[in-house]
């Protein structure tokens, strides 16, 4: 139940004729080392941060449109968050994709192989 909805709104996020622009993340409480879905929306990166609480530790997904008058391309940007007021243990469980994070790469196989830290 929870995979489907997550993959219906990855979908959505990244199909062109749809406009879901984000999707939030996190982990199941009650089930260790799942992802359910939390949040989706159509406003962009400032209606995607209002769910980045501090106590929230989790993981964004967000459509951005770039290029120039000529050409427009959506770009995909993967958001790892952790509150300031998130719980010290469960920030350091959180991974990186590449480190072998499988609930996320599950979630999100079309990641690439490579995610950059900022």
């Amino acid at each position: 139940k929870d995979k489907a909805r997550l993959d219906e709104a990855l979908a959505a996020v990244r199909s062109d004729s749809d406009p879901t622009s984000w999707l939030v993340m996190s982990y199941d409480q009650s089930r260790q080392g799942c992802i359910q879905l939390k949040a989706t929306g159509q406003g962009g990166v400032n209606e995607m941060k209002e769910h980045f609480e501090s106590a929230f530790y989790g993981y964004g997904y967000l459509r951005v449109i770039s290029g120039d008058a000529e050409s427009h391309r959506p770009k995909f940007v993967f958001i790892i968050f952790q509150g300031e007021n998130a719980p010290a243990l469960k920030k350091g469980r959180m991974r990186l994709p590449e480190q072998g994070c499988g609930a996320v790469r599950e979630a999100l196989p079309c990641l690439g192989p490579s995610v950059q830290r900022f």
